[in-house]
């Protein structure tokens, strides 16, 4: 214990390690004490106990964007120093920890060992949310009701490891992400699936979406130009007499939270994972088509927020992509650079990180990005005139 409060003061106290072991904590001491609640109610009361003098408001904008602990933990280090810091906390530190070695779903934080702070702390922690009993050997189910009870470690954690491969279950084989989402369900039992296969779950859902969405613009641009050919003032006409069918009013914006998250198990991801998303991307080819949108919609928040994680957001699209839809990212990565360097952002350093994750095509457009055409033509000029 002693040992543990030296180290605290030595490299913790006032630095950014003492904001990740007090979020860390303060996260699984609330799994503990209110076991089988949402993931937003741990995440939530985390930040409220180390901010108790913030509106309830505020912690609500706080966690907008927060699904895991590593989120909570990069806003607590921004709160504390600042965004910049922060994101290095977040490429540097935490993308580089290792997954806990008992439970595999959370980053083994502690400087001493492989594990969780849950899995240090609690590892024969089990409860029943029904009859609000609670045991310390582990039960495999409630001892009263007979129903099934709940670990400390159930939440979703991080997805920073392939399907298939946590501790104790078998690796997973088939090259079909689909598939692969669907065993490692039924192999876990019934229990809480992770991020990345929730996501799998939505993708077939949100293709649809995008190719009626597709389809629809395709057949208002034909049947405009199929009467310009005889007459332009006649095509106008014919345009503004035209029935349109009702927008998908709410698309965009599933597909940008739908690309929050995906991005997310990307950069956060083992190489593996990250094969795996880019493979998953190129077999639904209309949300494939909608990356280098979602990566100007990013470039654009950038420059309203300065908010570094949405630079790291318009690149890991472009990583995804990697050239499968034949779209040129030179715009996208012009206006991120460009917003990146109006914040005081160092761009160069995030091109070059993300670039480590990327395949061969996208690894040489962002490594080379300043040497580039597409930086002469949008980011040069404005560097000029600063």
């Amino acid at each position: 214990m002693f040992e543990r409060a030296r180290e605290y003061f030595k490299f913790g106290a006032g630095r950014p390690p003492g904001t990740i072991w007090a979020m860390e904590r303060a996260y699984f001491e609330f799994r503990r004490k209110y076991p089988g609640k949402d993931e937003y109610a741990y995440l939530r009361l985390a930040l409220e106990s180390r901010y108790p003098d913030k509106p309830t408001e505020q912690i609500h904008t706080l966690l907008s964007e927060c699904r895991s602990l590593d989120d909570i933990i990069v806003k607590a280090v921004a709160l504390d120093f600042d965004q910049s810091v922060a994101i290095q906390i977040r490429m540097n530190v935490l993308w580089s920890l290792p997954a806990c070695s008992r439970c595999g779903k959370y980053r083994a934080l502690s400087t001493k060992d492989t594990l969780c702070y849950g899995c240090r702390n609690y590892a024969g922690f089990a409860a029943c949310s029904n009859c609000r009993l609670f045991w310390k050997d582990s039960p495999a189910f409630c001892q009263r009701c007979g129903g099934k009870v709940w670990k400390i470690t159930d939440g979703p954690g991080v997805p920073i490891l392939p399907l298939g491969d946590e501790p104790g279950s078998p690796t997973c084989t088939s090259q079909n992400p689909s598939q692969n989402s669907s065993e490692f369900a039924g192999d876990r039992g019934g229990e809480e699936v992770d991020d990345f296969v929730k996501l799998v779950a939505q993708i077939d859902f949100l293709e649809a979406r995008c190719a009626k969405a597709w389809d629809a613009s395709l057949l208002q641009r034909r049947e405009y130009r199929q009467p310009r050919r005889i007459d332009p003032n006649l095509a106008r006409e014919s345009q503004e007499g035209a029935s349109t069918a009702a927008p998908d009013a709410t698309l965009v914006e599933d597909v940008d939270r739908f690309f929050d998250a995906l991005c997310a198990a990307y950069l956060g991801g083992d190489s593996t994972r990250r094969a795996e998303i880019r493979s998953l991307m190129e077999s639904n080819r209309k949300l494939l088509n909608s990356l280098d949108n979602y990566a100007a919609r990013a470039a654009k928040k950038l420059g309203e927020t300065g908010n570094p994680e949405h630079l790291l957001r318009g690149l890991a699209a472009a990583s995804i992509d990697d050239g499968r839809s034949c779209r040129s990212y030179g715009h996208a990565l012009g206006q991120l650079y460009r917003n990146a360097a109006q914040h005081g952002l160092e761009p160069s350093v995030f091109f070059t990180t993300v670039a480590k994750l990327s395949d061969n095509e996208m690894r040489g457009v962002l490594e080379n990005f300043q040497s580039s055409e597409d930086f002469s033509v949008f980011v040069r000029p404005y560097l000029e005139t600063k």
